[in-house]
């Protein structure tokens, strides 16, 4: 203390008539009080005293002294006549406070130094001291049956002292001698403020009390015990102000919570525009314990409004995210938390629940292994919407230890005993946990019944103690007991894998088809078992033991499974084969159409182009055939491929006919073939080669026609085919060019009346009654000509 401080001590009584410093000439020295009293005073940490009424005793009179926000802090358990003006002076800090309280004193100096502050009762006064004050007793807390008991043989009475930055006042245990509670601790609903005298706690929690007995102080909630039972929870927290960026949720009954979200609004709506951040901060808080996340969520959207400079409150972005998280949306909600800002624990545990909520089992378990103590101090509503969550996602994760603690917590959680099967499972006594489930099927809670009678089932299946059709209609019963997307799916996915596995393809496939549907966020796993159970079931061959109608219902439901190239080849012929065996010959055009489009050229387009080609042909298209043929040609063909596609065009080449293969002129060709089936692009026949000596011996020769004059047999009956073929093509100025060509040349018979029938133009809309009889006479009489002749009776 410099010597201008020192000197303040000499200030005389105010008109109270009570001296916070009394001079050294006012003092007996044959008193022994006040010769150790002008001791203390001549030491170096020796800063200022407080007198005593004469009708008090200080070593009666409880104190505590720790340090708060810049602030050094005295609380003197009674009511001192200390005026304002007196301390200042005596302290010399102009800042310097007095709160009178009823039975209390409270004293705040701010420093800008951190310094041990110490108080030592004497026989009149309480000396303050600072810089080297004598260390302190600790006290070491203890924790047993649901309370924390702090242990001290001078206890004295607790204060509350109000504090501007928290909602809940700090219970300040006083003592009557030289003890204090020095360790910085955080547990079930408290955190303690390092203190020089005496015991400091910041509750958590509003039914949190701090009392004293004869054996020292307890801290116990409503005279019960704490809200997560008696763990001794005791670790050292990082240096950081309180709030900032934490949660800080408050306790309480349910009653009490209302009771408290209804004069917060009260005060919200008395407050100015400008001070009402503050005031929905709180009210957030309180929905959050009431488990109102989504209205806490629109109160912290909506005090943006009257100050958008909020969103960038720390307080209101780890309300935000908790908010998020409790209202079923973790993909985001922990980007309204930035990192850095808040309590590291309690950062991690809700990013741990962000990662449970979406499936993201062993990371969350990382997590929330190593920062539980957060949630065994949030608020009874919150723990009871979140430990479920977070004890399938430590079992999942493998943290069984820790899971096995969130049980024994929730020991009145209805969901408790399926969290203890769960662990048995995990900790492989399939059995145990089989028994368990069993017992829980027929629970009130449907979430409970539904995932016990899924785990049942496939711990049975997992044991072969059932079949897979048995385990597949198990799960179709219960599979609407609990619509939980995330449980629903895993039982959708579990249901078509058993279906696969009984060899039912159709309906395995057909379920992952509406489950596309109803998780349109869940697509990549879902498209993952798709591609697995459909190559399972090419490469086991089950395709080919399916009737005709499921392989057809399951390749053309799941065609954008079939593989590209090669090894969807022969996927795409067995449907086609199969749908044409279905009398399905248009869908199987289309199939193989589709599978050709955008294929290069190849071994692979050859052989579904002669496929395609094939059924066009006994469809009886054959020059829509010849096309596809040709179209699809391609070099370097294998032999039997090649071999395969000579011996079509053959077929082509005979139905189309000879009539079609020759150019129709009138100067008199020569005898031969317009279209030759080549191997491929490219390639020549091969001179000799088997194949071509089949195609080439299947076409005959085709007449010449003269040019002027009635054409014989021979002739007329390439013009015929002709037509036909004009006719087949529905090519309409062909068969009207050949009419006016060769219809006056024919010779009289059959060809003649066919080849008039043909060629005649179609009845067209406005065509008059008597020029389509007429049309009708004639096609009748073309097929009078073709009918057989009958053959006469034998005589009897």
């Amino acid at each position: 203390m410099t010597g201008k401080g020192r000197s303040l001590i000499r200030v005389l009584a105010v008109a109270a008539g009570v001296l916070l410093a009394v001079r050294a000439a006012h003092a007996d020295p044959a008193d022994p009080a006040s010769r150790a009293d002008m001791a203390m005073r001549a030491s170096p940490s020796y800063w200022f005293r407080v007198l005593i009424p004469g009708d008090q005793v200080p070593s009666q009179i409880g104190y505590a002294s720790f340090r708060k926000d810049g602030d050094d802090v005295l609380v003197f358990a009674a009511d001192l006549p200390v005026s304002l003006e007196a301390l200042r002076a005596v302290s010399g800090v102009p800042g310097a406070q007095v709160v009178h309280l009823a039975g209390a004193t409270i004293l705040r100096l701010p420093l800008p130094e951190a310094k041990p502050l110490g108080v030592l009762a004497s026989a009149t006064s309480f000396h303050i001291l600072i810089g080297d004050a004598p260390a302190p007793e600790p006290v070491v807390a203890l924790f047993r049956h649901g309370q924390i008991r702090f242990p001290t043989t001078v206890p004295g009475r607790v204060v509350a002292v109000e504090d501007a930055d928290r909602q809940r006042p700090l219970l300040v245990g006083t003592v009557t001698g030289p003890v204090a509670l020095r360790a910085r601790l955080e547990g079930p609903g408290y955190r303690s403020v390092p203190a020089s005298s005496g015991v400091v706690i910041a509750p958590v929690a509003d039914d949190l009390g701090l009392v004293a007995d004869k054996d020292g102080f307890v801290l116990r909630a409503d005279g019960a015990a704490l809200p997560v039972g008696d763990p001794p929870v005791s670790q050292q927290r990082v240096d950081a102000p309180e709030q900032a960026g934490g949660l800080d949720l408050p306790h309480g009954s349910i009653l009490a919570l209302r009771h408290r979200l209804d004069r917060e609004q009260r005060q919200w709506a008395a407050a100015p525009p400008l001070d009402r951040v503050r005031q929905s901060v709180r009210i957030a808080r309180t929905m959050l314990s009431l488990d109102l996340a989504p209205e806490a969520h629109g109160v912290l959207i909506a005090m943006l409004g009257g100050d958008p400079a909020a969103i960038d409150n720390p307080e209101r972005g780890a309300l935000m995210a908790v908010a998020d998280l409790l209202s079923g949306r973790p993909d985001k909600a922990m980007a309204h938390w930035p990192e850095g800002q808040g309590v590291g624990d309690e950062r991690s545990l809700w990013l741990g629940i962000a990662a449970a909520a979406q499936g993201h089992d062993k990371t969350a378990a990382a997590l929330l292994a190593d920062h539980m103590a957060p949630l065994a101090a949030a608020p009874a509503l919150v723990r009871h919407q979140v430990d479920p969550l977070v004890a399938e996602a430590l079992v999942r994760g493998g943290a069984l230890a820790a899971a096995q603690r969130v049980a024994d917590r929730m020991q009145d959680d209805p969901t408790t005993h399926l969290i203890r099967a769960e662990i048995e499972q995990a900790s492989h006594h399939p059995r145990h946990a089989i028994a368990d489930y069993r017992k829980l099927v027929d629970s009130a809670d449907p979430r409970v019944a539904g995932i016990a009678a899924f785990r049942e089932t496939m711990l049975q299946r997992a044991l072969g103690l059932i079949t897979p059709h048995d385990a597949a209609a198990r799960l179709a019963q219960h599979l609407y007991d609990w619509r939980g997307p995330r449980h629903e799916l895993d039982m959708r996915l579990a249901l078509a894998r058993l279906r696969a596995e009984d060899g039912a393809w159709p309906e395995a496939l057909t379920g992952l088809h509406t489950a596309l549907r109803l998780f349109p966020h869940r697509t990549a796993r879902i498209a993952a078992l798709r591609h697995h159970l459909f190559d399972r079931m090419i490469a086991s061959g089950a395709l080919d033991r399916l009737p005709v109608l499921a392989a057809v219902s399951v390749i053309e439901n799941n065609h954008d499974l079939v593989p590209a190239g090669a090894a969807g080849v022969p996927i795409v012929l067995d449907l086609s084969r199969r749908l044409a065996a279905l009398d399905l010959a248009d869908q199987a055009e289309d199939v193989l159409a589709r599978a050709l489009s955008g294929m290069p050229d190849g071994q692979d387009r050859a052989r579904l182009g002669a496929a395609l080609a094939r059924l066009q042909l006994s469809q009886n298209h054959p020059h829509l055939a010849r096309k596809t043929l040709d179209s699809t040609a391609g070099a370097g063909l294998a032999a039997k491929v090649a071999d395969a596609r000579l011996t079509l065009a053959a077929e082509i080449a005979r139905q189309i006919g000879p009539g079609s293969a020759q150019p129709m002129s009138g100067s008199g060709g020569t005898t031969g073939v317009a279209w030759v089936p080549t191997l491929g692009r490219g390639q020549r026949p091969i001179a000799g080669h088997p194949a071509i000596h089949r195609v080439m011996s299947a076409i005959p020769a085709v007449p010449a026609i003269p040019a002027e004059g009635r054409l014989d047999d021979a002739a007329a009956e390439t013009v015929l085919q002709s037509a036909i073929a004009a006719s087949r093509e529905h090519d309409g100025p062909k068969l009207a060019a050949l009419r006016a060509r060769y219809l006056a040349r024919m010779p009289h018979g059959k060809a003649a009346v066919v080849f008039a029938a043909v060629t005649s133009p179609p009845v067209a809309p406005t065509t008059d009654l008597a020029t389509a009889l007429a049309q009708i006479a004639e096609i009748e009489r073309a097929g009078r000509s073709l009918a057989p002749n009958p053959k006469p009776a034998k005589p009897q």
